[in-house]
């Protein structure tokens, strides 16, 4: 009877063991061993206080991007249709500078710094496509971004950061010789970190769509108020331009250009040359180029027309600040890291088990020194 009762026993603690082990390998685990080795990640989001703030690189567009009189005298109906022909007596970016908005030229960009100073982004002689234009906080470094369906942009990327409450009045008035019918009906404004101003070449964000907004010719005087959002990725580009170079140096083309300036190749002198380009650059391969490990991104919290300044056909005008010194943190981090693993699995043990890495050596030594 004895003997039964401990048979019994026995294998109620063996069927006991199998079905809490397979409750623990089915629900917690596999889930566990499968997240970690799959690499899983999810965002922690959060908010902080700042000392200080990265202004954002404001990149300026017109709408729409060609002059209509050049599109009507090459027969170019859509924007697009400059890159499927080739000219006669001209390359593509003579075309292409034709074409578009040139900075200085048919359009001025004035900044007024919280009513201080003034400072004009006009008649700037480039050089290697780049300048500075100096501010009482700081510099911005002025870059022309050839795109391809909003023709010749025009970034401003600060080389400062802002504390309190700053902010800039931008206004932007059209060169009045132009014809009736190149006066454009307004501007599209991005607002990017200065690592991913590029990604407008292509329109092309894989992590995060840019801010933009549209303001047209003679519209009333507007403020602008932002956030901004910093974001951690664990993958990454340090170097957009570099990566955006090496790709292209790969492509199976008989010539190397491309139509961003900063890449550190020729432009593309010719249709053919560029459509080679296009056509050839895997676009998964490209997206990650474009993918940054750190960035910024901004939020337009909130658009306000209070002052109702009513501008010109020719000009428009708004104001762009920092809506607090507050900022949201995005870190993208493991669903189970090495440490979660070795915690929920031992906590798992324990709760079904009752194993412990102290009970388990404890019951060791004491089968070492009952031995000895």
């Amino acid at each position: 009877m004895v003997r039964k009762k401990v048979v019994l026993q026995i294998v109620c603690e063996i069927v006991l063991y199998i079905t809490c082990s397979i409750f623990f390998v089915t629900f917690f685990f596999y889930d566990q061993i499968d997240a970690y080795i799959k690499e899983r990640y999810t965002l922690a989001n959060g908010f902080v206080k700042a000392k200080a703030l990265e202004f954002p690189t404001t990149t300026i567009c017109m709408a729409p991007g060609q002059k209509t009189s050049i599109g009507l005298k090459y027969g170019l109906y859509y924007y697009d249709d400059i890159y499927k022909k080739d000219f006669l007596n001209s390359t593509l970016m003579e075309r292409y500078n034709e074409s578009n908005y040139e900075l200085g030229k048919d359009f001025d960009i004035i900044l007024n710094n919280n009513q201080q100073s003034k400072v004009t982004l006009g008649k700037i002689q480039f050089l290697e496509d780049k300048t500075y234009v100096e501010m009482p906080n700081g510099a911005f470094k002025v870059l022309e971004v050839r795109t391809l369906s909003l023709g010749k942009c025009y970034a401003l990327l600060p080389e400062f950061e802002v504390q309190g409450s700053f902010g800039i009045d931008f206004t932007i008035k059209m060169n009045p010789s132009l014809e009736s019918i190149d006066i454009p009906e307004g501007v599209q404004i991005f607002l990017s970190s200065n690592k991913t101003w590029a990604n407008i070449a292509d329109q092309m964000w894989p992590q995060v769509l840019t801010s933009s907004k549209y303001k047209s010719f003679g519209s009333t005087y507007s403020e602008l108020m932002i956030n901004l959002v910093e974001h951690y990725f664990k993958e990454g580009n340090d170097d957009i331009i570099g990566c955006l170079t090496d790709l292209a140096k790969k492509v199976d083309c008989p010539v190397k250009c491309h139509i961003l300036s900063s890449v550190h190749l020729p432009l593309c002198n010719t249709s053919t040359d560029l459509r080679c380009m296009l056509w050839n650059t895997p676009v998964a391969e490209e997206a990650d180029c474009y993918m940054a490990k750190k960035f910024n991104s901004y939020q337009i919290g909130r658009t306000d027309s209070t002052i109702f300044k009513k501008t010109s056909n020719l000009t428009l005008e708004f104001y762009m600040g920092m809506y607090s010194m507050m900022k949201q943190v995005k870190e993208e981090i493991e669903v189970i890291s090495t440490p979660d693993l070795i915690g929920s699995v031992g906590g798992s043990l324990g709760m079904f088990f009752g194993l412990s890495i102290t009970a388990t050596c404890s019951f060791c030594l004491r089968k070492l020194f009952e031995k000895f």
